[in-house]
């Protein structure tokens, strides 16, 4: 579980530092790299490689779950759970461990 706190701060603190990046721009960017492994980096790149990797890309319009169990990476599928709620709302409902849950799954 340390772990996963420590991916999903790296990964939170990531994009809460990413800038605006305007199409076209020679400015840099940021990225997140999450490997299937659950290890990540976190970094900068130059404008001519984000226009690159942008161009190769499509922009997230729903949030992104990334889920961390037993050493592997799994990429959430934003659609609905079984029960009808969207796996935002499954997500939530099933927390035993975070800022308003302390003591963990047990």
């Amino acid at each position: 579980m340390k772990a996963f706190r420590t991916i999903a701060a790296t990964v939170a603190l990531g994009f809460a530092a990413i800038p605006a990046f305007a199409e076209g721009s020679a400015a840099p960017a940021y990225v997140v790299i999450i490997r299937p492994d659950g290890m990540s980096t976190t970094g900068q790149i130059t404008g001519a490689a984000a226009r690159e990797v942008l161009a190769h890309s499509k922009q997230v319009g729903d949030p992104v779950v990334v889920i961390f169990a037993g050493g592997k990476a799994y990429l959430g599928d934003p659609g609905k759970m079984p029960d009808g709620s969207s796996m935002m709302d499954f997500i939530s409902s099933s927390f035993c461990s975070d800022a308003r849950h302390t003591g963990g799954c047990g």
